[in-house]
Parts: structure tokens; C-alpha cells; sequence
């Protein structure tokens, strides 16, 4: 389970690092669905009802939708995924990820 969580958080890094200066912009059709709206306070509860890839201290909710994402970004298909962190504050970091079946 700590290796999940520590990929995890070694892959948005890489990500949201790697990213060049400019912006990457994606048509509105190659994206599927918007995500949910976040409601305040984002709490880890709230975040798992949403469908968001919960990273706690303790481990991770709904992997399953993780793998789901990992899967179509190898197999090259379009796919979206938000994965809430939080702080040892409590604080919610949000990345919303998305893969147009080239470029996150």
C-alpha cells in the first residue's frame, strides 16, 4: 500500500513538474465529462462521494478508479481522473488530471 501511495505521489510530481511554461490547451470534445464541483470544506468524505482519488496519510479510496486511469493512459485512451492529497493540516491539495490520449 505504501508503494501505491509513494508512485502516486512520485507521478504528480513528475506531472505537474515536467509541464512545459506554456499552457496545453484541449478541445472541449476530446474531454469527457467536467468534474464535479468541489464543495467546501473538501473533506476526505466528501472528496470519496465525488469520485475523487483520495491520498491520505493512512492510504488511499478508490484506488480502483486510479488503476482505471494508469490503464487507459497505457493502452493511449482518453481518460480523466481527481485526486485529492491531503496535508498533515488536514488541507486538500487537488490535482485534476487529465489525458487526451497523447499529452496529461
Amino acid at each position: 500500500m505504501r508503494k501505491c501511495i509513494l508512485t502516486l505521489c512520485i507521478l504528480i510530481g513528475l506531472l505537474t513538474g515536467c509541464n512545459p511554461i506554456h499552457q496545453q490547451t484541449i478541445d472541449s470534445e476530446e474531454v469527457m465529462t467536467s468534474f464535479p464541483d468541489i464543495i467546501e470544506p473538501h473533506n476526505p468524505e466528501q472528496a470519496e462521494q465525488s469520485g475523487d482519488v483520495v491520498v491520505l496519510m493512512k492510504g488511499m479510496r478508490n484506488g480502483d478508479k486510479w488503476r482505471t486511469f494508469m490503464k487507459h493512459v497505457s493502452k493511449e485512451q482518453p481518460s480523466q481522473v481527481r485526486v485529492t492529497k491531503y496535508t498533515i493540516e488536514g488541507g486538500p491539495v487537488i490535482h485534476e488530471l487529465v489525458y487526451d490520449g497523447k499529452v496529461i
